[in-house]
């Protein structure tokens, strides 16, 4: 699964959005039915991934981890808390739980972005936090692509 695109939502009082074309064309293209819905580690976001990505990662993180160093057992634990399987309801709409959103400050106005093989679920004020200037980043690109 690749998700390409940005997109602008609204959540509606149970907490569903309903997923945009853009978004749901490249999931029927794909075949994905079942998904995984997660925190984000290092921002304030949820990801949504197909399953097959998801055992994809876990796989990758557990051939870096030490099964028996205690450390590495409290990162386990927190790269799994909270893990949910999902899938899409037959309106096409996804169902964010209100503990997940609360996590990351989404409220009614929700950016979805896609992000290789994750769709990033941001609340809008949050995604605004992280954005960079131009000139960051154009920094940014240079420093990390270019080692300049």
């Amino acid at each position: 699964m690749f998700f390409i695109g940005e997109q602008t939502v609204r959540a509606d009082n149970k907490g569903r959005i309903v997923m945009p074309a853009i978004f749901k064309k490249q999931i029927e293209k794909a075949g994905i039915v079942d998904f995984v819905l997660r925190r984000d580690l290092s921002m304030d976001c949820l990801l949504l991934c197909s399953e097959e990505d998801w055992q994809n990662e876990v796989a990758l993180v557990r051939s870096k981890i030490d099964p028996f160093n205690e450390e590495h057992k409290i990162f386990l634990t927190n790269f799994f808390r909270g893990i949910l399987p999902i899938s899409l309801d037959g309106s096409g709409r996804l169902n964010l739980p209100e503990d997940k959103c609360r996590l990351v400050g989404i409220d009614k106005d929700i950016v979805l972005i896609g992000a290789e093989n994750t769709l990033q679920i941001w609340a809008k004020s949050e995604l605004e936090k992280v954005s960079l200037s131009s000139s960051s980043l154009k920094d940014s690109t240079n420093k990390l692509l270019t080692g300049k």
